[in-house]
């Protein structure tokens, strides 16, 4: 609706019935506005100074500062552009009209926030009477149109705005989305709303018309959070990515990122595991590294514990954009918004978000059975070219066979089918014009996999998040926020357990003679139904809590328009216990002839271990802002900013033996205690710098922003200290140019915007005080293994701590620096149906931290510094693509998303080898660093005539077993065949395909996730059967090559074979890093799907306070196509045993009060 422009009609709307008792109602509407706008008229003041501005603009700052609206009748147009002069000092609004419209022919109403601008009655008045009788005598009869404006998911629209096509008849939608309009017989009515695809709906034969807005995948009015403000998108020229809470909780996890996979272009998620409580995910962006997290302004390190309901949005700066946050910004910066209140005048809404969920473990594969042991165990002992023997007779496989003997199934002795997860989130916001508020209270509990029921998580959220108006140009806000969480398990790790469970033969008992008081003395490593249990082995908990606080002052200055100051601070502390009970247990072996139990005890003695650590951080901010328009359509916005951090860190750790089981420090022995502290967690330094950025557009058409940083660190040295950040960016809308709007043949493109992007960031992951020198006391060194030893000595039999040099100082090390170019395009098509960007990018870095090979004689007592001397390069691409449709009540949006990456070493230091082909293999410079080095496959040997004919010389081989290829042709298989093979196991491309459907109360949410140009490699038990001499077998190792007769000897050429996928048992494992031990790790997963149905308020709600009610059912990890059948594709390959991804169904329901 075009706020500045309205028709005499519009203004006395039923002009007869106004005619018949005009004067009651002038007065009326006199009264009634004089006591409902008394208050806000004199309550807002205004001090101004304009010259020669016209009637217009002046009106325009006064709606800047302040919540009025002008609208100005068709015959007042020529007036409001002349010329005046104004100066006011602290003038109400009334005040300040009466003095710029004196003398210049208009006049002005106020009603509520709306301020009417007319020719003056004496003028006007009777040809507007005049004309309006003869509009009344031609025009046709109106009729009142009502109905409700909503969004795809059935909420109500606020403030959407109804016009009658042709006219500036009006109105918006009140806080429940209704409306009501009177309207000529088939008029057109037009419905618009920011964010959302505008409509025309034909009124004829129609009084009541429902409308469900699109969502307008272009947005280009949308504000995107970017560093230290806001931009409208249409305008940004860094690329920068954002995603709304609304969509990210249409994942169900325990960790908000894990809910942000695959709906981010560039925001690669990898979840290694679900382990309760240990947050195994990785997040970097564009393949750089960790990125740096800033929550409502403050860079902090726990999003994963933040509750999802409560954010608002998540933007991610992906290029310079981010050079504003500089020391820490090189590899990329994602910024988390919270909910906050609304400052329309309405009832709080009161919020409850439940679900709960079933989780199941996604890629654990199971051991072989009693039957399958034994007859492998025989298979692999008679894979011997000498002779060979079975290990186990047929009568005890019989016996299996019969039911005599029972397999122990291991894996369902340890976990269990379904573990529970429940998640809880109540919130209530609202807020009047002075005042905005929004209080939110979660939590959270995942139970484990582990039949036990002793490793679970619980966290606790509460936020409270409130602004308001001191005077009308002071605002204060105050953000709190804390988290409470506990993490609960046996003293032996999850892996662990699962390494034990995969280990036992399934022909042990899990107690000994099957006596459930006596846990069985296992033939390998622990007994895992018991080490999994808290009452036998003791526990491990760790407590977490969280105290974030940020209060802020904001100041809009009245003496001069779109200035603005702002003062913040905030205030963190953390701190953790940590509780480890390692108790003293017993296993047994049963003594048939004795009938007795014999006991060995493990862990001894009972030892308790209590640690406690805290985190303190303080920010300040102050900053001055400006942002105004000149000369219709020249937009300007700047910033400056002074910013400080110091973050301090403490802890310490007691350690006691126990002879008696109490679990408290006082009940330990006196003997061999133990009370230190560990280094890292004793800190202190401080950060300050200094922020500027300046936005220019002209009209939304040509855009330009130039920014800096200077950042200094107490962790480097006073020459080093200081760094300039700076970064440059600007963007073209061509399709905002006369010759393209003109252009027919480009009417549908409705949208082309090119832009491109430098900066220079930084980071200061340096050692810290490098440049300082000092000593490690006590000192140590490594053994053989690489665990730390203390290094001391015997001084009449008192063993004295030694102290080790820190290493030589390094007075010119500093922070490596990041230079981010990125040339990107955003289009749009059909008004908004369809949509897209295309970014691509390079970063390069140099000074990155490495050693000099030089080798100092051992005299010296020290080890050379890190210097600033590598450097590297990541270069890619991105693309997006978004389309939106609606047919009568069914509504669709399809987003989609790719992205491909790799980082290639530029220089690194290092050493020469002894000769041409190990310095070709082993350097890394001008080389991608993911690139996978090893032997090609050539495949297995099918028969007897292949092995044969293999023109290399080989061990012993059998029909089944693997041979490799002679890559450098020189008749030898061995290390000199090393060459590049495959990707390593991160991957290039990443992608997702974000679905939502809507039909009335129905709506339907599908996310495909994937990655590709990855391999991955499984070692131990997962590539060798019988792994470490005391393993079972996984059972995928059934499929394999054997002797049809299990008594025949495999080296008789006569033998008749049975074909598998796997050699068979006792045959040469795969090489480590070879073709054959690698896997594809690409795939494909329905990452979560969706289905709920929303019933809006009728009467039965009304009668409890609903305004309405939704139920849903969600998958998580629900389908996955990957070559990979028996792991899941993202469980990390460096640790075969580390606990197992999730795939999870959830029931939930919200409700709206």
């Amino acid at each position: 609706m075009n706020k500045h422009s309205i028709e005499e009609r519009a203004l006395l709307n039923n002009l007869k019935q106004i005619l018949k008792i005009m004067r009651i109602t002038l007065f009326l509407l006199f009264f009634c506005t004089l006591f409902s706008s008394a208050e806000s008229i004199y309550s807002q003041v205004f001090t101004m100074k304009l010259k020669t501005a016209s009637i217009k603009e002046v009106c325009k700052e006064i709606e800047k500062g302040s919540d009025y609206v002008f609208v100005f009748s068709d015959n007042s147009e020529k007036l409001i552009d002349m010329k005046v002069n104004v100066e006011t000092n602290k003038k109400n609004v009334a005040e300040v009209l009466d003095a710029v419209l004196s003398n210049t022919g208009l006049t002005y109403q106020i009603l509520d926030k709306q301020i009417i601008v007319y020719k003056s009655a004496e003028v006007a008045l009777s040809k507007i009477i005049e004309q309006s009788v003869v509009d009344i005598i031609q025009q046709p009869a109106k009729k009142q149109i009502t109905g409700k404006v909503s969004d795809a998911q059935g909420e109500p629209v606020i403030g959407a705005n109804i016009v009658e096509a042709g006219t500036t008849n009006g109105t918006i939608t009140d806080v429940e989305g209704k409306y009501s309009i009177n309207v000529e017989d088939n008029a057109i009515i037009q419905v618009s709303y920011i964010g959302y695809l505008s409509q025309s709906i034909n009124t004829s034969r129609r009084t009541n018309i429902n409308i469900t807005l699109l969502e307008d995948t272009q947005a280009l009015d949308e504000l995107v959070v970017v560093g230290y403000g806001t931009q409208k998108r249409a305008t940004l020229t860094g690329a920068v990515a954002a995603v709304t809470g609304e969509d990210i909780t249409k994942s169900k996890n325990e960790n908000i990122q894990n809910m942000l996979t695959g709906r981010i272009s560039g925001l690669r998620v990898v979840q290694n595991s679900s382990e309760p409580g240990a947050f195994n995910t990785e997040l970097n962006i564009r393949g750089m590294g960790t990125p740096l997290v800033v929550i409502d302004g403050v860079p902090r390190e726990n999003i994963e514990r933040l509750d999802a309901y409560d954010v608002e949005s998540i933007s991610v700066l992906k290029d310079a954009s981010a050079a504003v946050y500089g020391v820490r910004a090189a590899n990329g910066v994602i910024l988390v918004t919270t909910k906050k209140g609304s400052n329309v005048d309405s009832k709080p809404s009161l919020n409850f978000n439940s679900n709960y969920t079933w989780q199941y473990t996604s890629g654990l594969p199971k051991t072989v059975d009693a039957i399958d042991f034994l007859i492998m165990s025989n298979e692999k002992g008679m894979n011997n070219s000498m002779g060979g023997v079975w290990t186990y007779p047929q009568e005890q496989i019989d016996a299996y066979y019969s039911g005599e003997l029972k397999s122990t199934d291991w894996w369902n002795e340890v976990i269990k089918e379904g573990a529970p997860q429940i998640t809880n989130n109540l919130n209530v916001s609202g807020g009047t014009e002075r005042t905005k508020y929004y209080f939110s209270l979660g939590n959270l509990y995942q139970d484990s996999f582990f039949r036990s029921n002793d490793y679970w998580y619980k966290r606790y959220n509460l936020r409270s998040n409130i602004s308001t108006k001191i005077t009308n140009d002071l605002t204060m806000s105050v953000n709190l926020n804390g988290i409470m969480d506990e993490r609960n398990a046996s003293s032996v790790s999850a892996s662990n357990v699962i390494y034990a469970m995969w280990r036992q033969y399934p022909i042990a008992t899990v107690y000994a003679n099957n006596n459930d008081k006596y846990f069985m003395r296992p033939d390998n490593k622990d007994n895992p139904v018991q080490t999994s249990r808290i009452s036998e082995v003791g526990y491990n908990s760790n407590n977490k809590k969280w105290f974030q606080s940020t209060v802020a002052l904001d100041y809009r200055a009245s003496f001069l328009t779109g200035l603005s100051a702002k003062a913040q601070f905030s205030y963190d502390y953390d701190q953790t216990t940590y509780k480890n009970y390692q108790k003293a247990y017993p296993f047994y072996e049963y003594n048939i002839n004795e009938d007795k139990y014999i006991s060995m005890f493990m862990n001894l003695p009972t030892n308790l271990t209590r640690d406690f650590v805290e985190n303190l951080s303080m920010l300040y901010q102050l900053s001055l802002n400006y942002q105004n328009t000149f000369l219709s359509g020249h937009n300007v916005n700047a910033i400056l900013l002074a910013e400080g951090v110091r973050k301090e860190g403490d802890g310490f750790f007691a350690k006691r033996e126990f002879s008696i089981d109490v679990d408290e420090l006082f009940a330990g022995n006196q003997d061999n205690q133990v009370g230190s502290q560990n280094a890292p967690d004793r800190y202190e330094y401080a950060t300050m710098s200094y922020i500027g950025r300046l936005n220019y557009d002209y009209n939304g058409k040509y855009m330009i922003e130039g920014s800096f940083r200077y950042d200094g660190s107490s962790k480097f040295p006073s020459s080093k200290r200081w760094g300039i950040f700076p970064a440059f960016s600007a963007g073209y809308r061509i399709s905002e140019e006369a010759f393209w709007k003109n252009n027919e043949s480009l009417s549908n493109i409705s949208n082309f915007k090119l832009r491109a992007s430098y900066g220079v960031l930084g980071d200061d992951k340096a050692l810290d005080y490098q440049f300082i020198s000092g000593y490690n006391y006590p000192a140590y060194a490594l053994d053989h293994r690489g665990r730390q030893i203390p290094g001391g000595y015997f001084f009449d039999g008192i063993y004295i701590n030694g102290i080790q040099s820190t290493g030589i100082p390094n007075h010119s090390i500093t922070w490596y620096k990041a230079i981010i170019k990125n040339i990107g395009l955003d289009f749009g098509l059909w008004r908004g149906l369809l949509g897209g960007s295309l970014e691509i990018f390079s970063r390069d870095r140099t000074g990155l931290l490495a050693t000099s090979n030089t080798v100092l004689p051992g005299t010296v007592g020290a080890e050379l510094p890190q210097e600033n001397l590598n450097s590297d390069q990541a270069i890619g691409f991105e693309f997006e693509l978004f389309h939106n449709n609606h047919f009568g009540d069914l509504f669709y949006k399809i987003q989609s998303n790719m992205s491909v990456a790799r980082t290639k070493v530029i220089y690194r230091k290092q050493s020469e080898y002894r000769n041409s082909y190990l310095n070709w293999l082993n350097n890394t410079t001008d080389r991608y660093t993911n690139i996978w080095f090893g032997y090609s496959s050539g495949g297995q040997f099918e028969n007897w005539q292949e092995i044969a004919e293999f023109p290399i010389s080989t061990s012993r081989k059998l029909p089944g077993d693997y041979y490799y290829k002679d890559w450098n042709g020189d008749g030898f298989i061995n290390s000199l065949d090393i060459h590049p093979i495959g990707f390593d196991s991160k991957p290039l491309l990443n992608f997702g395909t974000d679905i939502y459907v809507a039909y009335k109360g129905f709506d339907l949410s599908c996310l495909f996730q994937g990655a590709a140009m990855t391999n991955v490699e499984y070692t131990g038990i997962l590539q060798e059967p019988f792994w470490g001499f005391q393993s079972a077998p996984i059972s995928m190792f059934t499929d394999r090559w054997r002797p049809v007769d299990p008594l025949a000897d495999p080296y008789n050429e006569m033998t008749e074979w049975e074909e598998g996928k796997y050699p068979m048992m006792g045959s040469a494992t795969p090489i480590d890093g070879s073709e054959t031990n690698m896997e594809n790790g690409s795939y494909v997963r329905l990452k979560n799907l969706e289905i709920g149905y929303t019933l809006s308020k009728n009467n039965a709600l009304s009668r409890v306070g609903l305004k309405n009610i939704r139920i849903y059912v969600n998958a998580y990890n629900l389908l996955t196509f990957s070559q990979l059948n028996y792991v899941d594709p993202e469980h990390p390959s460096s640790n075969e045993y580390m606990y197992p991804l999730n795939r999870s169904i959830s029931l939930g329901i919200n409700l709206n009060f």
